[in-house]
Order: C-alpha cells, then sequence, then structure tokens
C-alpha cells in the first residue's frame, strides 16, 4: 500500500487571480421571439396585482412570483426591469426560488416589490411595447437583435441601428437590450400565494416569514401578536403558539415562506435483545471526542459509561416507570455504543480507529415522546460554542416527515449555518422508513437535507441499500446521501448495547456512528481539515467505479478498515490539497505527474469538498457560493487581447469541463447542474477505467505538469470579503500497474512542494505526545 500524500499548506503553490474578464455582450437566443403582446400581456398582469393586491398597506408592498420558462442562471434572471437604478444589485429583492411541480422543470422567483419599484417596472413595459410595435411583425428576433448593434445600416427594410431613436420613447439602447434579453425567458407574473395548514399544529410550530418593507415586529403588532418568541430574528424564524398561528393563517398566510410544527418525531426501528456477557474495556486516558446529539444516554447501565461524559439540556428527569426509562435511553445509548466500542461488538466491523471518549447532549425525546424543534434550535449553537474542542458531531435521528422539494428543513439550516461559521463538521444519518415501499421510495427525513453535514445512509451487510433505506436528492438536486455504510438489515442485524445489554438492531443511526468514528479518526489523529477529511471519505466511497444506485446510496460504501481510506494500492498515487479560496480563481499549474515515454500512463480523478454559507429562504437557490473544479494536464491556450491573439497556460480538465472558458459556448444552467454539478457543494470527478489503455499525451512540451484550479461565483452580487476553504482529494492509478510513488514524491520536492507522507503510526504518536498533560514544577 502507498501512502497518501498531504501537501503543506506551508509550501502552498496556489495562487489566487481576479476574474479579469470583461461581461460578455448582450444576446438573444437564437431560438426565441418577443412580441409586442407578450411585453403587453405581462405589463396587464403587474398591474393587475398592483390594483388588486389586498395586503399592500400591511407589509409596504407586493408579493408576485415570476415565472421563467426553464431553469435560469444568474446571468439570465430579471436585472433591469425590477430596479429604480444601475447601481442597484438586481436580486435586492427576490424573497426565495422554487421549482414548478410540472415536467420540464421552471423556475419560479419570488419577488417583493415596493411601490416604486412595481411603478417603474408597468412603465418600463409600456415603454418597451411601444418600441415593439413599430418592429416588423411587432416583435424581436436574435437577428433584429443583432441588428440593432450594426448602425446605419439597412437590410431588406428592416429597421435596425440608428432608425430607431430610443430616447423618442423614454429608453436607451441599452435598457431596451437588456429588457428584452431579460423578459424572452419569462411566462407569467402572478400574485404569490402561500396558505398555512393548521392541522398538525396543536403544539406550535417554527415559521419562516418572508422579508417585506415592514419591520417583523411591527407586521406582528398590527395583526395582535404582541410578543412573538424570535428564534433568530435576522431570518425571520419565530415560534408561534396554535393561537397565533391561526391568527397568522387568517390574516398573513402569504407572509410565510415555510413553517415545520414544533413536532420534531424520530424515525426509530425495532429491536431485539440478546443475552451476551459485556465485553471488558479499559478506563478512558486522552482519546479524541465525539460529540453526540440524541435522546438521553443510560449511564446506570452501560459497561463503557465511563467514556461517556452525559450533559442533559432538556431540564426534566427521566420517567421512573422501567419500560418508558428504556425507550427514552435506548436509542441515545446504542449509539455511544458503537462510537465507543463497536469493534469489541462487531468484530467483524473492525475499522482500525481504536475507542472514542463521547460528550452526549441529550437533546430528543424517546420514541413515546416527540421532539421541540424550537428547543433544539434554541440549543445547538450554544452547546457547539460551549465546546469547542469538539469538532465531530453525531446527529444519528431523522424525522419520520419527508423533506421538501423546494425547502431546506430547519433544523438541516441551521446544521449548515453552524458548519459555515464555525469549524466542525455533522455526521447525520439519513433517516429510516420501516414500511418501504420500493415502488415509491419515502424523501430523506430532516435534518439528512443538510448539504455540509456528511449524511450516511444504511446497506445490508450483502452491500444491498437496507430495506428501510430513503432516498435523494434534497432540494430537487443536490447529492444525498453522501456515502454509505453497514446499518445491519433483517437477514443480518448490528450488535449494539442497551438498557438491557446487547441488542440486535439495524438503522442509519448505526451506520452514522461507524463513519463518524472515521471522521474523527481523519481529524483527532491524521490532523486532517474538516474539508480534506469529507472529500478522503467520499472519494474512498466512490472509487473507480460510480454507483448505479445514487439516490440510496450516495457515492458509495466507505471502506472497513480505515487504512483503506488513508492508504492507496501500489499502483496508485494520492494526494490532498487544501486551501482558500478569497479571489475568484485558485490555482496551481504545479502537479509533477511523472512522465513514462513521453507520456502519462495514468487514469485521474479528483473530489472536491467545501463548506459554503446557506440561505433557507432562497429555497432552491440555497447554496450562496459555487466553486467549480478544473483538474487536468497543462495545455497552452490563446486568446484575443487588444486585437492580438496571446498564447497562455490552461488547463484541459479530464470530465471537459467548459464553464468559465473563454470562447467556449456556456451550458444551459440545467446542463451545468446535472454535467458539473453546479452550486453542489461536493463534486467527484472520474475518467472511465478501459481494457485497452491509452496514455495521455503532454499537451503543453514547455510546461509539462498538471494544473487544478478553483474558480468561486457568488448567487448574490458581489465576492464574499472572506475566503472559503476547501478540501481536494486527487488520484491517479497507473494503467500498467506500475508503483510511481517515490518519482511523484521527488519531483514535488523539487518544485517546492513540502511532502508529508500520511505515517499512520506516527501520527497517533504525535497525538499521544500532544495530549500528555505537563506538570511544571517550580
Amino acid at each position: 500500500m502507498n501512502p497518501v500524500i498531504e501537501f503543506d499548506e506551508s509550501s502552498n503553490r496556489f495562487e489566487s487571480m481576479a476574474n479579469l474578464s470583461k461581461p460578455g455582450a448582450m444576446s438573444f437566443p437564437q431560438d426565441k421571439t418577443l412580441t409586442a403582446d407578450t411585453v403587453q400581456n405581462l405589463c396587464d398582469q403587474l398591474q393587475s396585482i398592483q390594483h388588486t393586491y389586498p395586503h399592500q398597506d400591511l407589509i409596504g408592498g407586493v408579493l408576485i412570483d415570476v415565472v421563467c420558462e426553464r431553469v435560469l442562471p444568474k446571468s439570465k434572471r430579471i436585472k433591469r426591469l425590477f430596479t429604480l437604478s444601475l447601481q442597484e444589485p438586481s436580486d435586492k429583492h427576490i424573497r426565495g426560488a422554487r421549482f414548478c411541480e410540472t415536467l420540464p422543470k421552471k423556475h419560479v422567483f419570488t419577488y417583493f416589490l415596493q411601490p416604486l419599484v412595481l411603478n417603474k417596472a408597468i412603465e418600463r413595459l409600456v415603454k418597451l411595447h411601444r418600441v415593439l410595435a413599430i418592429f416588423p411583425e411587432e416583435k424581436i428576433d436574435a437577428t433584429l437583435f443583432s441588428d440593432l448593434f450594426t448602425a446605419g445600416k439597412e437590410k431588406k427594410g428592416k429597421l435596425i441601428g440608428s432608425s430607431i431613436r430610443f430616447s423618442d420613447f423614454g429608453l436607451s439602447k441599452t435598457e431596451f437590450c437588456q429588457l428584452v434579453c431579460e423578459l424572452v425567458y419569462i411566462e407569467e407574473f402572478v400574485s404569490y400565494k402561500r396558505t398555512v395548514l393548521q392541522e398538525g399544529y396543536e403544539k406550535g410550530g417554527v415559521f419562516q416569514l418572508i422579508k417585506t418593507a415592514r419591520d417583523f415586529e411591527e407586521i406582528m403588532s398590527r395583526l395582535g401578536i404582541t410578543s412573538p418568541d424570535v428564534l433568530n430574528k435576522q431570518d425571520g424564524v419565530f415560534y408561534f403558539t396554535p393561537a397565533e398561528i391561526k391568527v397568522l393563517e387568517t390574516f398573513a398566510p402569504f407572509l410565510v415562506s415555510m413553517s415545520v410544527k414544533d413536532d420534531f418525531k424520530l424515525s426509530m426501528l425495532s429491536n431485539t435483545a440478546a443475552d451476551k456477557p459485556s465485553p471488558r474495556i479499559p478506563l478512558p486516558t486522552s482519546e479524541p471526542v465525539i460529540g453526540v446529539i440524541d435522546t438521553a444516554f443510560d449511564s446506570q447501565n452501560a459497561y463503557f459509561s465511563d467514556w461517556v461524559e452525559s450533559c442533559d439540556q432538556l431540564g426534566y428527569d427521566l420517567a421512573s416507570n422501567p419500560q418508558q426509562r428504556n425507550e427514552a435511553v435506548r436509542h441515545g445509548t446504542q449509539v455511544c455504543s458503537i462510537i465507543v466500542d463497536g469493534p469489541s461488538l462487531n468484530p467483524d466491523l473492525d475499522d482500525g480507529c481504536g475507542r472514542f471518549r463521547v460528550k452526549h447532549f441529550r437533546l430528543l425525546n424517546g420514541p413515546g415522546e416527540n421532539s421541540s424543534i424550537s428547543t433544539i434550535l434554541r440549543k445547538l449553537e450554544s452547546i457547539i460554542v460551549q465546546n469547542t474542542t469538539i469538532r465531530v458531531w453525531n446527529f444519528s435521528f431523522g424525522s419520520v416527515n419527508p423533506v421538501s422539494e423546494n425547502h431546506m428543513s430547519v433544523i438541516g439550516a441551521e446544521l449548515d449555518r453552524l458548519q459555515y461559521l464555525y469549524d466542525v463538521i455533522f455526521v447525520v444519518s439519513g433517516s429510516n422508513d420501516e414500511r418501504r415501499d420500493a415502488s415509491h421510495l419515502k424523501k430523506l427525513g430532516a435534518p439528512a437535507d443538510s448539504l455540509n453535514s456528511l449524511v450516511v445512509n444504511a446497506i445490508s451487510f450483502s452491500g444491498d441499500p437496507a430495506s428501510y433505506s430513503r432516498c435523494g436528492p434534497v432540494l430537487s438536486f443536490f447529492t444525498k446521501p453522501d456515502v454509505c455504510y453497514y446499518g445491519g438489515d433483517d437477514n443480518r442485524r448490528m450488535n449494539v448495547w442497551g438498557p438491557n445489554g446487547w441488542e440486535k438492531a439495524r438503522g442509519t443511526s448505526f451506520a452514522a456512528a461507524w463513519i463518524s468514528r472515521k471522521v474523527g479518526y481523519l481529524i483527532y489523529y491524521m490532523r486532517l481539515s474538516r474539508e480534506a477529511a469529507k472529500a478522503m471519505l467520499i472519494d474512498s466511497a466512490a472509487g473507480w467505479n460510480p454507483t448505479d444506485n445514487r439516490e440510496l446510496k450516495g457515492f458509495g460504501c466507505v471502506p472497513v478498515r480505515i487504512e483503506d481510506v488513508i492508504q492507496s494500492q501500489n499502483d496508485e498515487i494520492r494526494f490532498i490539497l487544501t486551501g482558500e479560496c478569497s479571489a475568484y480563481e485558485t490555482y496551481t499549474y504545479a502537479l509533477p505527474i511523472p512522465i513514462v515515454d513521453s507520456k502519462y500512463p495514468y487514469y485521474a480523478r479528483a473530489t472536491l469538498c467545501y463548506f459554503p454559507e446557506g440561505e433557507r429562504w432562497q429555497g432552491v437557490d440555497y447554496t450562496q457560493t459555487e466553486l467549480d473544479i478544473h483538474f487536468g494536464r497543462l495545455v497552452k491556450k490563446t486568446k484575443v487581447v487588444d486585437s492580438k491573439v496571446v498564447f497562455y497556460t490552461g488547463i484541459k480538465p479530464i470530465n471537459n469541463n467548459t464553464q468559465g472558458e473563454q470562447g467556449k459556448a456556456s451550458n444551459r444552467e440545467a446542463e451545468a447542474r446535472r454535467l458539473y454539478r453546479k452550486w453542489d457543494n461536493v463534486k467527484h470527478i472520474c475518467e472511465k477505467m478501459s481494457k485497452r489503455r491509452y496514455p495521455r499525451e503532454i499537451l503543453n512540451q514547455e510546461n509539462p505538469l498538471w494544473g487544478v484550479s478553483i474558480r468561486k461565483k457568488e448567487r448574490a452580487n458581489g465576492l464574499q470579503k472572506h475566503g472559503l476553504r476547501f478540501g481536494v482529494v486527487i488520484t491517479l492509478k497507473e494503467m500498467y500497474g506500475i508503483n510511481r510513488i517515490n518519482a511523484f514524491i521527488k519531483k514535488s520536492q523539487a518544485l517546492g512542494w513540502t511532502v508529508k507522507p500520511i505515517d499512520i503510526d506516527a501520527r497517533i504518536n504525535f497525538y499521544a505526545e500532544a495530549e500528555i498533560d505537563i506538570d511544571w514544577d517550580f
């Protein structure tokens, strides 16, 4: 086995570059036309909303839905129509995005427009209609649009170039072109509506309200809700009692962006007892600590209780009835048994990770009593902030209810927010469905839609998806689960320890607990960043053969032995790159892949992971930052600068990614998402292996190296002022089975990289020495 190579960031060969390319010229789609009648219809729709919208005084404006004909990239969305000036951000008025339920998918954007903005939009549409009315057949197409930039020429009687004096209509030519380019993709404007279902909110609910021109407190006061329970004022998240929900439903249902009843029912499976003596376990010393948030822990009867520090966050005692008490502590105790001592209970799943201590937080009730979402939201951040030394957290619970196609769950969004703010990673179970119907799979349950978390589904010991598995994707697009692992099934269950001793159980809870051990090993012992650790696990699960069951198994099953995660085969070169993307492009052209007979005899793959910020109110446009990876051989490219052809070094990506490439036709948004996982925070690209081996040619004789480029895009206008960390794991497989790791290390050192092969024993010893308490005797 070869060691995985880690390039030390102190020798970081990454360079940064701002986006120097100028915005492309406006273009009108070749297969589209925009008619004066269409513009008039859109104008009539806005005027109708303006005159009939009943709640303008309450919120200081109107809420409208803009229905687009397809999934649109940021560049094709409304920019000019809903702005008062060119300096105003084009996305300032967006209040959410979703996909319509019909096929093909259509983007629907919700806007909040104040009277001045709405009046200006109607005025622009009136002017635009007057201009289009003098075009041939009262419409514009790609040819006529192109002719507008051919001043002083006439072709076959068409109105082109200087023939139109836009100032006579109160528009500039630029504004006219902007408007037709964005309106051509719009199908209709409709008044935004939403109703709140009263059923199921007997215990209250958590609501996110849409931001309008009025403060939330002012709106609540006008509705008679005098003291709303604020969970997150900035994002408009409140807890409402049943009486307050009734008021909201009656007078302002349109204000509700998302809601969930405050009644979190866990998806737990049945267990069976097993009569065996408890394993022997030593006392803990300096082992790493994994945080667990779950139901209560049985500190009285667990043989490993010395390894678990239990913290009760609910503030009330467990039931005195033995049966009720056992149910209340069963799940939390079982999960902790796997994290602390899983290999002793299941020797054939010995992962080589040793034992872990656990700091356990009781934040959920057992299956007999539902839990409170509002309580979870109130407690989570304080738990993380007060335990900063814990970087790996296990969430082995999931809601019975499936996640929404169009909105991130409130708990999933909170996990994403905490991971964005703090250097932690959550391992989340994919939730269970005991009565799974193979013909109609149930969607994952919250918080398994958390994008930043490492979400784990279960497989049986035969490698098939577990009979209780639920499926992704989430938000109609994002890959979840991330990976899968053994969770037991009816034909063979998992050995766990419960309140009655040995128990036979099954569930994604235990698959997630096993993966938490591996994440803890990589972060605590191997000292990897969370980005690199997540990328390593996903990359090891994906391997060279992508799974054909992504919605149930994610990228694949993580290997049992940790050595198979942090080591590679003798014919493989595997290395880790980490860095921070603070500019448009962060890149290195200094990857010294060994050359053999003037060629590269390798197959290649790469996995990128990062932890972006999410905005729950944005709906399906949830992730705010996109990192796009380009990895492959260096190639000499050309571009035109000041009418001169200039040569420069670029990358030929192994997946032929053309996003952001100069002179390349851009992909439609739906295609970019499907082909290159645009906006997904996990990207795995891999060349197909073939029996017929064709070594790759050198494409740049002057610079015969490889490169990797990470390009950053923001959903909102303007780049973030801070960087976003990323981890990339790259694997090269020698086509003829030859070990070339030493040549790679030597060439890397020659180029200035500080190479750190991951030596398992050395890093474990380093951890042990670092944890020794020194008693200074003065």
